[in-house]
């Protein structure tokens, strides 16, 4: 498995095995199991994804050692009625994923309080350890600025949907530009768009060209595309 250095300088598999959109609220263990013996070492998962259990559950099954999986999840939103404290979510997904630190946290744009007010917590985390590296998730470039006034430490990565239909709009240019400001990686997810949730597109032709020519599969060729356009950085498939 490839990997990519950060700014932080902690290295990420290039890969990671995403539990979103097909396993999200769901009992997924097998499907992470899978992944794990197929050689995915990194698993992207969130508090959100009501999943964090199945990820513990896998890697309990799987029964190789915690240093070796990179695990990332994330926290930020929560439900209106819910009683929130981000110290009380984190301990809840170490606990769920059954780990006593995480490899990456990533922050969504928070409700309840300030960017700035959820990056100091994020801060806090790591300086006790229990997380190694803390990113971001669909943050916008002004979201960025914003935070970049008061860190202490700099993201080590924004998560965003990142695909031939999306990464030349004009927000997600300006992302793309503040991300590389401040050496912050772009890790694209929803990558595969184009075949799951807009085929019949104009990208299809290409792909399709690209994968007879290669002798690859059309998921093959956008990933590859993904990390050239993000500069390497990791793919959540």
């Amino acid at each position: 498995m490839q990997t990519r250095e950060l700014n932080d300088g902690s290295s990420i598999p290039v890969f990671a095995f995403g539990t979103a959109t097909a396993h999200g609220r769901t009992e997924c263990s097998e499907a992470i199991l899978l992944a794990l013996q197929k050689r995915f070492r990194h698993i992207d998962t969130a508090y959100s994804y009501e999943n964090e259990e199945s990820v513990g559950l896998a890697l309990t099954k799987w029964g190789g050692q915690r240093k070796d999986v990179f695990i990332c999840s994330k926290w930020g939103y929560f439900k209106p009625d819910h009683d929130y404290d981000p110290e009380l979510e984190l301990q809840g997904s170490l606990r769920r994923i059954g780990v006593d630190y995480l490899d990456l946290c990533e922050l969504y744009p928070p409700q309840g309080m300030t960017n700035v007010e959820a990056w100091k917590k994020m801060e806090n985390f790591h300086r006790r350890g229990l997380v190694k590296s803390i990113g971001l998730s669909s943050f916008n470039a002004d979201h960025i600025e914003e935070i970049a006034k008061i860190w202490a430490i700099k993201p080590s990565v924004n998560q965003v949907e990142y695909h031939p239909y999306s990464f030349h709009e004009p927000r997600m240019v300006r992302m793309a530009e503040t991300c590389k400001k401040y050496d912050i990686a772009i890790s694209p997810f929803t990558s595969l768009a184009p075949l799951t949730r807009f085929p019949g597109g104009p990208v299809d032709e290409v792909v399709e060209r690209i994968s007879d020519s290669r002798g690859v599969t059309a998921a093959q060729v956008l990933l590859a595309w993904a990390r050239q356009v993000s500069e390497g950085g990791p793919v959540v498939t």
